[in-house]
């Protein structure tokens, strides 16, 4: 009886942690802006703003698409880099490590911690897509692929060609790595995730 009991118990266990590590994967994570025009605006032209984490693989995985591409030449790019929410000289390597490709590759790459990406952006979890429109107003602000899409997949380009024209764009989900320490404790109340990380 002892041992089913043991059995059970770490059944439990197991089960939740291993839930705990793929939820983030699994759940949409919030894509509501802190308001309708941008504060990042470049007044006149089309701005996309990427949103990653140095600590995401999907981000780390989407920063190697866009230095592969470079920056489009229908619109400015910008990326901002969320800071880790826990700094170590790993975490730290790694996101300078991310912004100095970045930039090399031509594009725009600064840093913002997690408090001011949450409460200035409304970011909470990446990557993260923002397309702000020559008036400043927010028109597309969501994920990089259709759910199940191969991993290659990116719609950025597509998704300003199709604002661009005025034509309806796919309303695709954030599936990543929350950011915001708000969304990190309710996916991961035990913080298992952060143990996975270098």
């Amino acid at each position: 009886m002892l041992r089913i009991s043991f059995f059970a118990f770490w059944l439990t266990l197991a089960t939740f942690a291993a839930t705990t590590l793929t939820a983030w994967h699994s759940v949409t994570l919030p894509t509501e802006p802190t308001r309708a025009k941008s504060g990042r605006s470049h007044p006149g032209k089309w701005l996309l703003t990427h949103f990653l984490s140095a600590d995401c693989l999907c981000s780390q995985a989407l920063a190697r698409h866009l230095q592969a591409r470079g920056p489009l030449a229908a619109a400015d790019e910008e990326v901002v880099v969320i800071g880790p929410v826990d700094s170590s000289a790993h975490r730290d390597t790694a996101q300078r490590k991310m912004i100095e490709s970045l930039n090399r590759a031509g594009f725009q790459a600064a840093t913002m911690t997690v408090e001011a990406a949450a409460s200035q952006e409304g970011v909470e979890g990446v990557p993260l897509l923002n397309v702000t429109g020559p008036d400043g107003i927010i028109r597309f602000r969501g994920g990089y692929r259709d759910r199940g899409a191969p991993p290659d997949r990116y719609l950025e380009v597509a998704i300003l060609t199709s604002l661009r024209a005025s034509q309806p764009v796919p309303a695709t989900r954030v599936y990543g790595c929350a950011t915001s320490r708000r969304l990190r404790t309710l996916l991961d109340p035990l913080s298992l995730k952060s143990l996975s990380l270098p």
